[in-house]
């Protein structure tokens, strides 16, 4: 997978060339830890009971309804359920959401990654944004880039995406 959120993210039209990879590998980490191919997910409503449709499909944990409204993300293209479950077509579907999310939310990187998870723009910068952004940010540190000059260098990291960027370096090691 870390070879498609580079080839994906070399475009650099989130924040950077550097930065895109790390937030697309944070996402996959998060969503799926990076496994290609992954059972869909969100099939528990509130209280346990099983959904008859699980909500979540494909390695980056994409929405089932995001092929009704793709054509308004990017007109003339089309996009099915079982699209979202090839881990090329995930990246690269997530990557053109992040940048829509973004355009259309403005603010730092953990308001629209939080815009991206709630499906609407926020006011706040909500708690799934902050780790996303934490996470990437923790990412490219850990591999020497220039942090700071990454616009989530000051996310600060809770107990649970510190916990998950340990999870995710002793994988490395």
């Amino acid at each position: 997978m870390s070879a498609l959120y580079v080839e994906v993210g070399k475009e650099g039209a989130l924040v950077s060339n550097v930065a895109d990879p790390l937030i697309l590998a944070a996402i996959g980490y998060e969503e799926s830890r990076h496994r290609t191919f992954i059972e869909d997910g969100d099939c528990h409503q509130t209280f346990g009971m099983t959904r008859p449709v699980c909500f979540s499909v494909g390695p980056m944990q994409l929405s089932r309804a995001t092929p009704r409204w793709w054509p308004s993300i990017v007109p003339g293209e089309s996009l099915t359920v079982e699209d979202l479950r090839d881990p090329s077509r995930s990246v690269g579907v997530t990557y053109k959401l992040l940048q829509y999310w973004r355009d259309k939310c403005g603010g730092d990187v953990a308001r629209w990654l939080g815009s991206w998870s709630a499906g609407k723009c926020t006011r706040y910068t909500i708690g799934l944004g902050r780790r996303r952004a934490a996470l990437a940010g923790a990412i490219g540190h850990t591999m020497g880039l220039d942090v700071p000059a990454l616009p989530f260098a000051n996310v600060k990291l809770d107990a649970q995406t510190r916990k998950r960027l340990d999870a995710l370096l002793a994988k490395q090691r």
